[in-house]
């Protein structure tokens, strides 16, 4: 559905240090104001859904000679001085579904290809087998791989995309979780320009983005960064107290995550899915997430419902959910942190087709991912 609110622009390409803030520079300079985005990056590829509005109407840009001339603009961006780097822009007024967009964006630009690898080294890549139950009528699908973020996304998706349906799963991943970068997380009044000018920052300091979430509201910029040096290695401490003088009281929070300890491909960061009755129903357990539209005191109040799809009883319910925090209590016996995870329900079994409730309040929303749970069926 055409919105004229905002213009959605999708980009894909070569990624590079400093991309995002050259982006961000166009736009600036061709009088767009960044309302909302979201980055990802893989295997060296880039992709982008960036929401923007004219800095004259503050509503979608209309006029087709500008739009014309930002395509222009962000495709040489894309390419660099390199012809040979493929580039993609495409603009859009419709609402879409930002996350599955970037997958299938992703996706089609092949950042599944191996990049630089040796010829024979497989131990780096997903060992997949396929199973044929027929006696119950469905088929397994069994995946170990080394874990990284929105790992399990792209594997429903995936499926989804192959016309599979997923009726329900069980996740094991590893202790440590995988590495993300430097989380800076800022808050600020939004202003035209100023993704260019933290991006900017970032830039100059010898950061890449890895991944991004922007988005505003009320006149209110919130911003989400993951952050590494330009070998993808942690931020040293220098940098992030030159990040802490430049960008000051924008900082909400600034979390270095944990590396990876050092073990063999074939371990390391390991995460398994077993995915079972693919052409009965959905994905057995549905987290939900709303805006209920209360605060408490400046912070949104969220409701969370974790919902058992499946025939069987599920219990034992963890869920991931990186760096979450709280303005209001929320119930320990409904959502409580259990080591690196949070144990949903104190533990007990969700029964088919029940749900589980619970609130919290911050200044966004966290995203939640199933870490691991147990099925009574199997």
């Amino acid at each position: 559905m055409p919105s004229n609110e905002h213009t959605s622009v999708e980009l894909t390409g070569t990624d590079r240090p400093g991309l995002l803030s050259e982006i961000c520079a166009v736009l600036a300079n061709s009088k767009c104001n960044v309302v909302e985005a979201e980055l990802w990056t893989h295997n060296t590829r880039v992709a982008a859904v960036v929401r923007v509005t004219d800095e004259s109407t503050r509503r979608a840009v209309e006029d087709p000679e500008k739009l014309s001339m930002i395509k222009e603009l962000l495709c040489n961006v894309l390419k660099g001085d390199d012809a040979s780097r493929t580039a993609s822009m495409t603009v859009s007024t419709g609402h879409t579904h930002t996350e599955r967009r970037l997958h299938q964006m992703m996706f089609s630009n092949r950042d599944y290809e191996r990049n630089g690898a040796a010829e024979g080294d497989d131990k780096s890549w997903p060992q997949v087998a396929v199973m044929d139950c027929s006696e119950k009528d469905y088929s397994v699908v069994i995946m170990r791989s080394k874990d990284r973020p929105k790992l399990l996304f792209d594997t429903l998706c995936t499926l989804t995309d192959m016309q599979y349906v997923v009726h329900h799963g069980t996740v094991e991943a590893g202790e440590e979780e995988a590495y993300q970068g430097l989380e800076l997380v800022l808050r600020t009044e939004d202003r035209i320009g100023l993704l260019s000018d933290i991006t900017r920052i970032f830039r100059e300091n010898g950061l890449t983005i890895t991944r991004a979430e922007i988005s505003t509201e009320d006149g209110e910029a919130f911003d989400t960064f993951f952050l590494s040096d330009m070998s993808g290695n942690p931020v040293e401490a220098k940098t992030i107290d030159s990040i802490r003088r430049q960008l000051g009281r924008m900082i909400v929070r600034l979390k270095q995550n944990p590396l990876l300890p050092s073990k063999p491909p074939e371990v390391a960061g390991a995460a398994g899915f077993l995915f079972g009755n693919l052409f009965k129903a959905s994905f057995q357990s549905l987290w939900l997430q709303t805006n209920t539209g209360k605060k408490v005191g400046f912070d949104p109040v969220f409701e969370v419902e974790v919902r058992n799809q499946c025939r069987c009883t599920v219990r034992s319910v963890f869920l991931q959910s990186e760096g979450f925090a709280s303005s209001m209590m929320v119930d320990p016996k409904l959502f409580r942190r259990e080591g690196a995870s949070y144990l949903v329900n104190d533990g007990k079994g969700i029964p088919s087709s029940d749900s589980v409730k619970f609130c919290y309040a911050w200044d966004r929303a966290f995203t939640m991912s199933p870490a691991s749970f147990q099925l009574g069926c199997w």
